[in-house]
Order: C-alpha cells, then structure tokens, then sequence
C-alpha cells in the first residue's frame, strides 16, 4: 500500500497536481472493516481477484451495449494504477459512453464518494428520460 502510495504521489508531483487527501490507512481498515462484516476473508478475496481477472467482453457483448440506445457512462480513478485510465478511455470510446475522471485511484468509490454520487444520480435521471421516451 506504501508502494502505491509513492508511485502515484510521484505522478502527481511530476504533473504538477496537489497531494491526494486520501488516508490509505483509514481506506484499507475501512475495507477490512466491510470485508470482516459481510463475512468475507481470503477465499472470498480470492474469489474476486479470479473472476475480475477471468472476466472479459465478447464484441457481440461491446456491441450490444453500444447500440442499445441508452445513456452510458465510465467513471475511473485519475490516478488509478491498477486498471489504468487508458483502459477506461478506450472502454468509453468503445461504448459510445460520457467518461468522467475522477480525482482518485483504484478505490473511486470510497475516494471521491461524493462525486461518484453525484455523477450517478445525474446518470439515472438521464437514464429515467432515455427509457421513458
């Protein structure tokens, strides 16, 4: 987690961006915290590492999401380098979707939770008008 840290503060010192405010301390024992109360642990952990790492879109998959006629949108970790952000902006030229970077890293959803939010409810009303006509 330490590495982590270090490699993407020295992306952002290098880009000329501030510090993150993220605590990874706090993110990973919040994590933990979650994992402990679903009942989650290794095997479960271990789990989610195969079937993200099995997982793969057919083209008749990235087709039929492409042209279904709906609003799309990928939301990725600027700073993320786990998945890196150019695998989300080729996913969103891919779909046809909005792509929204988000000041974070591999963990967006807990990192900028406030404006993940505020991108998906945006989203579903968009949506909510797609789908009614």
């Amino acid at each position: 987690l330490a590495l982590l840290e270090r490699r993407v503060e020295r992306r952002r010192r290098r880009r000329g961006l501030p510090p993150l405010d993220s605590n990874y301390d706090e993110l990973l024992s919040h994590y933990e915290a979650s994992r402990e109360k679903l009942g989650g642990g290794a095997p479960g952990l271990a789990g989610q590492v195969a079937a993200v790492m099995r997982h793969r879109m057919s083209k008749r998959d990235v087709r039929a999401l492409r042209e279904r006629a709906v609003p799309k949108a990928v939301l990725h970790g600027r700073e993320d380098i786990i998945v890196r952000p150019r695998a989300a902006r080729a996913m969103a030229r891919l779909l046809g979707a909005e792509l929204h970077m988000l000041d974070a890293n591999h963990m967006s959803v807990v990192e900028a939770s406030e404006q993940v939010n505020a991108l998906l409810l945006r989203h579903l009303r968009r949506s909510q008008k797609a789908w009614a006509g």
